[in-house]
């Protein structure tokens, strides 16, 4: 079986991490944003957080994780890449995760 099939992928174990806030950063009136990372088969992982500032729902807030294509690490930028599509869920009342690899992707 391919190991990165979405079959294997489903099947195999992954190890559970806390999440780790870096350090907060500008949000809106509406949102607070973080820097979190976490790690994942032995790498430590980064993203963009938007956490709604409105009363948390029963059930939490709805999750959207943002991904995207591929982007050089030097032009990648944690906090402002992507700003415009992370806030605009963030607004609407989404809990709002935009990941990134590695820890060159910090800069602000």
């Amino acid at each position: 079986m391919f190991p990165y099939s979405i079959i294997a992928l489903s099947n195999r174990s992954y190890q559970k991490s806390d999440i780790i806030i870096e350090k907060q950063v500008e949000g809106s009136g509406n949102f607070s944003s973080f820097v979190i990372s976490f790690m994942s088969d032995g790498l430590k992982e980064y993203a963009l957080m938007n956490i709604p500032n409105a009363e948390r729902p029963t059930n939490g807030f709805p999750v959207l994780i943002l991904d995207h294509g591929y982007i050089q690490p030097n032009l990648y930028d944690t906090v402002n890449s992507y700003k415009s599509e992370s806030d605009y869920f963030a607004n609407q009342g989404f809990l709002v995760l935009n990941p990134i690899t590695g820890a060159t992707a910090i800069r602000k």
